[in-house]
């Protein structure tokens, strides 16, 4: 299953960083409700939800967003609240593939000013910033320490 690499990935991420807790938020299909997002990540300086977003066929389609509202509506408790899109392009292995770390509202602006019903790498790359894998880790650690 391809969501599976950015997960995994996140996750080794986040369990090497000191003083931050984490959880993996189960997903039961039968349970009939979705998840707010696929992480909490906790640190004495932020919270954060980070939901993965694995794009097949290079591009992202925006049904896919469905998290968004809840991501908002947690961000909205406090300054030290966030809550994010992590965007990847998986291309055969972590350290080649493509990946954005996309505040909630950011992707939501984006999405509201275009006619547009998915993005495509291009779009990505014109619109956000691309990371690399060492990048990504730099990033989430700069996140929860800020």
């Amino acid at each position: 299953m391809a969501k599976q690499h950015l997960e995994n990935t996140i996750k080794d991420i986040v369990k090497q960083l000191d003083g931050v807790w984490y959880m993996k938020i189960q997903t039961f299909p039968n349970a009939h409700k979705r998840n707010p997002a696929d992480f909490i990540v906790l640190s004495s300086k932020t919270k954060a939800l980070l939901e993965c977003k694995e794009c097949k066929n290079q591009r992202l389609v925006f049904e896919r967003l469905t998290q968004t509202e809840d991501l908002k509506k947690f961000k909205s408790k406090g300054d030290d609240f966030s809550a994010f899109y992590i965007i990847s392009f998986w291309l055969g292995r972590k350290d080649k593939s493509e990946y954005y770390v996309v505040d909630v509202d950011d992707i939501d602006t984006k999405i509201k000013k275009t006619s547009k019903k998915s993005f495509n790498r291009n779009d990505f790359k014109e619109n956000f910033n691309v990371l690399s894998y060492t990048e990504l880790v730099e990033y989430v650690s700069n996140l929860m320490n800020k």
